[in-house]
C-alpha cells in the first residue's frame, strides 16, 4: 500500500501491524468518499462479518473536508469534518466487537440494557467490555512492558523524568497495537511534563486527543481523555475539544462512570463554545447512573425472590427504568 498524502492513515481494529494486516485482506473495497463502502461494499463486509479466516479491507479516497454541515456542525471548519469522517470511519471498522455483537441481537425498542449476571449480581456493560481486557493483554506483552517499567523506576523512583521519557519513546516506537501506543504516550507526556515543560507535552497530548475512541486503559477510561483533560487547562484547544467529545459521546458503547463524570466536566469547561455537550454528557450519565441503581435493586429483588418466588421460579419485574411514564421495567427470568 504506498499513499501519496501526507495526511493518509491506516487504522486497524485489533493493533495488528498494518503490513500483516494488508497480507489477510481476502476482499477489498475502494470508494471515493465516506459512507460509500457500506452501501457499494455491503457483500463484502457481510461475508467477512465475524469471521476469522475472511478479512474485509476498506480504501477510502477522499477525506470528507467537503461534507455539508449543518446544525451542530454548522461551525466546523474543513479540518474539523475530516478528522470527524475519520472517527466515523474507525468506529464504523469497531463495529464487530462484543459490544456491538450483543446489541444486534436484541433489536426490539423498548430493550434499554443487555448484560449478563453472575452469582446474582448484575455486570455492568462497562465492566463486561472486552475492550479492557484488550489493554491488558497488550501492555502485558513481555518486551513492551519492560520498557514501561524501565521508565517508571527512572521517573517515580530514581525522580530522573529525561532517563524516563527515554525509555517510554523506546516503548512507544516498539508498540504494536494501539493499546501500547496509547499508554506509551500518556505516560511520556507526564514526564515530559515534568523534564521539558509544557510545551513538548502538549504535543503529545495532542497525539493523544487524535487516537481511536475504542482504546480505553485498565480502569473503562478511553486514553482519549487524558489528553483532552490536559489540554483543556490550556486556552486555545476549545474547537478541538468539543470535536472530540462528541465523538466519544457518540460512540455505540457503555462508557464507564468515571469516563461519563470526566467527559460532564469537560463538556461544562467548553461550554461556551459548545453549548450542546453538557446535556448530551449528562444524558449518558443518567443512562450509566440507572444501571448502578438495577444492580442494587435486582440485588435486594433476588433476596426477596428467594423466599417469594412462585412455584415457576419466575422473577417479577425489579425496577423501573426512566420515569413512571415510561413504562419501561427491567425483567429477570429464571
Amino acid at each position: 500500500m504506498k499513499f501519496f498524502k501526507p495526511d493518509a492513515a491506516v487504522f486497524v481494529p485489533d493493533g495488528l501491524a498494518a503490513e500483516d494486516a494488508f497480507r489477510r485482506v481476502t476482499h477489498l473495497g475502494i470508494g471515493a468518499h465516506q459512507d460509500d463502502l457500506e452501501i457499494m461494499a455491503f457483500h463484502g463486509i457481510q461475508k467477512c462479518f465475524g469471521s476469522r479466516e475472511l478479512w474485509f479491507g476498506g480504501v477510502t479516497c477522499t477525506d470528507g473536508a467537503g461534507s455539508p454541515r449543518a446544525g451542530e456542525y454548522a461551525s466546523f471548519t474543513d479540518a474539523d469534518m475530516a478528522a470527524l469522517r475519520r472517527r466515523e470511519q474507525e468506529l464504523r471498522a469497531w463495529a464487530d466487537r462484543t459490544h456491538s455483537a450483543a446489541r444486534r441481537l436484541y433489536q426490539h425498542p423498548a430493550t434499554v440494557l443487555v448484560a449478563r449476571t453472575d452469582g446474582g449480581r448484575l455486570i455492568a456493560p462497562w465492566d463486561d467490555d472486552a475492550s479492557t481486557r484488550e489493554f491488558l493483554e497488550a501492555t502485558r506483552e513481555p518486551r513492551f512492558a519492560s520498557r514501561i517499567r524501565q521508565g517508571e523506576q527512572a521517573e517515580l523512583v530514581e525522580r530522573q523524568p529525561a532517563r524516563a521519557s527515554a525509555a517510554y519513546r523506546e516503548a512507544l516506537r516498539m508498540s504494536r497495537r494501539p493499546e501500547q501506543r496509547g499508554q506509551a504516550l500518556v505516560l511520556l507526556a507526564r514526564a515530559l511534563g515534568k523534564s521539558s515543560g509544557p510545551t513538548r507535552a502538549t504535543t503529545v497530548h495532542e497525539e493523544i486527543l487524535a487516537l481511536p475512541s475504542g482504546i480505553v486503559d485498565d480502569q473503562g477510561l478511553p486514553i482519549r481523555l487524558y489528553g483532552a483533560s490536559q489540554l483543556a487547562k490550556q486556552p486555545g484547544h476549545e474547537e478541538t475539544l468539543a470535536a472530540a467529545l462528541r465523538e466519544i459521546l457518540a460512540e455505540p458503547r457503555w462508557l464507564s462512570p468515571a469516563a461519563l463524570y470526566l467527559l460532564r466536566d469537560l463538556s461544562a469547561s467548553i461550554a461556551a463554545v459548545a453549548p450542546d455537550l453538557p446535556k448530551a454528557a449528562e444524558r449518558r450519565l443518567l443512562e450509566v447512573e440507572q444501571v448502578l441503581g438495577l444492580e442494587l435493586a435486582l440485588a435486594v429483588a433476588l433476596a426477596l425472590v428467594a423466599v417469594d418466588g412462585d412455584a415457576d421460579g419466575h422473577v417479577a419485574s425489579f425496577s423501573e427504568w426512566g420515569d413512571e411514564s415510561d413504562g419501561r421495567r427491567a425483567v429477570r427470568e429464571k
